[in-house]
């Protein structure tokens, strides 16, 4: 029999406490940004079958009146979401990029389970979901007993599964036509260019040495960003990894005069990596030939070398991730008024 609980989240955090599989233990990555902000109250439901966690929901409320933190306060402007006595944000922000995360192995069909065993639990208020998954909205619409009244389509989101794939060059073979000219056409690329990607070991001195990669390329793609705040966010990625005891993984590119151009930073939870940043040389030939063996075959190589079967790789440019066979998730931000 399926059960659900609702957790406070400094006990989901505690991972002596219940033995999360993957997919639910990537929650940390935000949670554990949010556990000490005075403004939340975070709670987790947890459905768990047999007394196993098999899939997971971040409900979190805040009072009438509070200011939202970013992004959430700018999507509540888009979406004309009005605080009504509460707001209670359900599941996904930056970080954590679905509604409901589900273990492997088990259907998608456990999320509407779980929302309706949940529904008394929902307060009246303004309930916001953002960066939730299109086939999920109906779920929620049903849980809360009214259509949601906003909704702005968010950035979509790409991962590989490599699962029952034991080689590189087995899993190109899997590809359709097209994906394996594209992907051999980057090994190719790779060649010409000379150097190596490798797996580079972990230390906070190897990421401060080469905070220039990553703030090229967060100003490439957001100008706010300086130095400063590139430093604090991969800190606080580096802190949340290590407080879960996951290993974190450096992917680099050294050019053939060994000057290192470009770094990739995740994390390894159980048989998935996370792939959270990418830091590349503004001024480098070849940009775009290097960025498209970050965002395929390095990080698939390193997984299947070590037996993981997922990545995932996040926001932006999904066009290119699609054309090297990613699966590619449409996303959304809604809200209702119940």
């Amino acid at each position: 029999m399926n059960t659900v609980e609702l957790i406070p989240a400094g006990s989901v955090l505690d991972f002596n406490h219940i033995a999360y599989p993957p997919d639910i233990a990537l929650l940390t990555r935000d949670l554990l940004g949010m556990i000490n902000d005075a403004r939340w109250e975070i709670k987790v439901a947890v459905m768990f079958a047999d007394g196993s966690p098999i899939a997971a929901l971040p409900i979190r409320s805040l009072a009438k009146g509070t200011r939202l933190p970013h992004p959430l306060d700018s999507i509540c402007e888009h979406l004309h979401a009005v605080q009504q006595r509460e707001m209670l944000v359900i599941g996904g922000s930056g970080g954590l990029v679905r509604g409901a995360w589900v273990a492997t192995g088990y259907p998608l069909s456990v999320i509407p389970k779980m929302l309706t065993q949940l529904k008394p639990s929902i307060r009246k208020g303004t309930v916001l979901a953002p960066y939730l998954p299109d086939e999920q909205v109906a779920w929620f619409d049903d849980c809360l007993g009214v259509p949601n009244n906003q909704s702005i389509q968010a950035e979509e989101y790409s991962y590989f599964d490599l699962q029952d794939v034991k080689k590189y060059t087995d899993w190109v073979g899997l590809q359709t036509k097209k994906v394996r000219q594209t992907l051999n056409r980057d090994l190719r690329d790779c060649e010409l260019l000379g150097g190596s990607f490798d797996a580079i070991p972990y230390s906070w001195s190897l990421l401060y040495e080469h905070l220039d990669l990553f703030a090229d390329v967060f100003q490439k793609n957001d100008s706010s960003r300086h130095d400063m705040l590139v430093r604090q966010e991969l800190h606080q990625f580096v802190e949340a990894a290590e407080a879960a005891e996951w290993n974190l993984v450096c992917l680099g590119y050294r050019s053939p005069i060994g000057k290192l151009d470009g770094l990739a930073l995740g994390q390894e939870c159980g048989t998935i990596l996370d792939l959270a940043y990418l830091g590349l040389r503004g001024n480098i030939a070849y940009r775009r030939e290097i960025y498209a063996n970050f965002v395929a075959s390095t990080p698939i190589k390193y997984c299947l070398e070590r037996g993981l079967s997922k990545v995932l790789l996040g926001w932006s440019h999904a066009d290119v991730k699609r054309r090297r066979g990613a699966v590619v998730s449409s996303l959304g931000h809604y809200a209702w008024k119940v």
